[in-house]
């Protein structure tokens, strides 16, 4: 399989946001709605894609950095025809998707099996069946937010080498502290960390896998996306969203008027319900 994932003409390169759970990322994704990109029909609440994460949730699967970048390809694949043209998806597509729904439906994706996917997993490839894809005239641009993602950025470079990735960032006290802490479970191993165990620290744990997993995410998105890498700051995003809006539409190419301008001023209030940073 070629290393580069097939994007259909009149199409740019997507967009990515990624970040540790909990570090706001679902406020992200909804600025840009606001701002007009198309992430996708099958979303959560917290605005991750589930097509997404069907295909790339998937610890177990990506445990083996051998075979970590075909499969990332062959997930990825499938995800961009589902997100552009929405085309019948070829025999290889399907393979994938039908490998990912029988290997989600007897534990789910996380790697404790906490979430069972006997029906969630079925459901995500029905309603991908249905997807209608979008017109890329219509949009200002179209990618996909899927927390988990920010480990796979290397692979996801590779596959997507136009691509543009938004980090999301939080305090990381905050995000160790938080109820959120699944990530930690399912990806330490890809970075050389011992999961948990009973009765250890796991706020030590997390802050370890913060600093070393953003610290990591740093290095490969300036060495190798360069302008098209960007940091989004949840914390200074609301005690001070002005800097932070003017950054991020500047790393978009966009110009707003006022009335967009308040509208993005007021995401990240109405996201601190679901866990980001109050002012």
């Amino acid at each position: 399989m070629s290393k580069v994932v097939r994007i259909p003409d009149g199409y740019a390169p997507p967009i990515v946001v990624a970040g540790i759970g909990g570090s706001g990322t679902r406020v992200a994704a909804g600025l840009l709605v606001e701002l007009g990109f198309y992430i996708g029909e099958d979303l959560n609440e917290a605005l991750d894609n589930l097509t997404c994460t069907l295909l790339l949730k998937r610890p177990r699967w990506f445990l083996r950095a051998a075979t970590r970048q075909r499969r990332v390809n062959a997930a990825t694949q499938a995800l961009v025809t589902s997100l552009t043209s929405a085309s019948e998806p070829t025999a290889r597509e399907w393979l994938t998707l039908i490998g990912a729904m029988l290997g989600t439906m007897p534990r789910g994706n996380d790697r404790l099996g906490r979430r069972r996917g006997r029906r969630w997993a079925p459901g995500a490839v029905r309603r991908l069946r249905a997807s209608h894809g979008h017109d890329p005239v219509r949009a200002a641009g179209w990618g996909f937010k899927e927390t988990n993602l920010i480990v796979l950025l290397p692979e996801l470079i590779t596959a997507l080498p136009g691509m543009r990735f938004i980090h999301v960032l939080r305090d990381p006290e905050q995000v160790a502290r938080g109820k959120n802490q699944t990530m930690v479970y399912n990806w330490s191993q890809h970075v050389g960390l011992q999961p948990p165990r009973p009765g250890d620290d796991l706020v030590a744990r997390s802050l370890a896998f913060y600093h070393l997993v953003t610290e990591l995410t740093e290095q490969v998105g300036r060495a190798r996306l360069g302008e098209r890498y960007h940091q989004l700051d949840m914390n200074r995003l609301c005690d001070a969203p002005d800097g932070e809006l003017d950054a991020l539409l500047s790393f978009l190419g966009l110009q707003v008027g006022a009335d967009v301008r308040e509208r993005l001023r007021a995401i990240p209030d109405a996201g601190r319900l679901a866990g980001a940073p109050a002012r």
